[in-house]
């Protein structure tokens, strides 16, 4: 039922008249605009590239709004969209800055990512598991954009292989190719702390 709603609003999307497309508009961004955002922030590593790239995606998404070809889920090609604006926007920003813990997104991304956190954590396990947040999320940002974004849709967003390989327009096997190749990399980079992450 939600995929056949969002195949109407998109329709709507592409609609000559302004106030319904406007309307479909603003419901569909309101229903996805956090998931994007999250996504972003995560690939991105920086709250205020990770609003660039929604803006950007839900902008592209208004353009191009006639050319969806309504075989897939609107949420898929969303990501898709998403994912292309920010590997754009990050190879452009190489060299952004590191991710601070005090930014209430980032905190957000540490609770909710795979770094497992013990029940009712003391100060020392508190401060430990922040730094081992810390030292994962900028290892994840120094790994090429093709292979942070594999990263982030699997293990943070928790999507399968096969809706990673439809996001990205992949074959399966590049899907576990690269994340083979991050495995590498963040292993090669961390050490024995990536352990502790599973």
């Amino acid at each position: 039922m939600d995929r056949e709603e969002d195949f109407e609003l998109v329709r709507q999307l592409g609609s000559r008249i302004r106030e319904a497309s406007d309307a479909a508009f603003r419901q569909l961004y309101d229903k996805y605009e956090q998931r994007v955002f999250a996504t972003a922030l995560r690939i991105m590593g920086d709250s205020s590239l990770a609003a660039d790239a929604t803006q950007l995606a839900f902008i592209t998404v208004l353009r191009k709004a006639r050319k969806f070809k309504f075989k897939s889920a609107f949420s898929s090609w969303l990501y898709r969209v998403a994912v292309n604006r920010c590997i754009d926007l990050k190879r452009k920003h190489a060299r952004s800055r590191s991710l601070s813990m005090t930014e209430p997104e980032v905190a957000m991304l540490a609770d909710g990512g795979d770094c497992r956190r013990p029940e009712n954590p003391g100060p020392e396990e508190h401060a430990r598991h922040g730094e081992l947040v810390r030292e994962v999320s900028k290892a994840i940002s120094r790994l090429n954009p093709r292979l942070s974004v594999v990263v982030v849709l699997r293990y943070l967003e928790g999507l399968g292989y096969e809706e990673i390989a439809e996001i990205l327009e992949m074959p399966l096997g590049t899907v576990k190719s690269r994340l083979s190749r991050a495995h590498a990399a963040l292993e090669k980079d961390l050490g024995p702390r990536l352990d502790s992450l599973s």
